[in-house]
């Protein structure tokens, strides 16, 4: 499944409803330029193709990678080395608070 983000310079269903309005107006232009041929319209109201239709594609501002694929900085602060030091150190901080004010440890 691929998935894809666009950026409209308006509401989506505006866009829809601009889209069924050019949809008529064209096809009430073309009968009326045509003796033989009868164009019946069906607007579309997907706004999937309204979408692809009026805006552009930004996907990779908001998707920088596979899912659960974290930022380096993330996958560094989650790795064990630095969990373990984080944890060392807090109990060292813990237990040198615990020394400084006499409570027992």
């Amino acid at each position: 499944m691929k998935v894809e983000i666009f950026k409209t310079p308006k509401r989506i269903f505006e866009h829809i409803k601009d889209d069924a309005v050019y949809s008529d107006r064209w096809t009430r232009d073309f009968n009326a330029s045509s003796d033989a041929v009868f164009l019946m319209n069906l607007p579309s109201d997907d706004p999937l193709r309204s979408a692809q239709g009026n805006g552009e594609v930004v996907t990779r501002e908001f998707i920088k990678g596979p899912p659960g694929e974290g930022s380096s900085l993330s996958k560094l602060a989650n790795g064990p080395w630095v969990s373990g030091i984080g944890v060392g150190i807090a109990v060292a901080a813990l237990t040198g608070l615990a020394a400084y004010f006499g409570l027992p440890g």
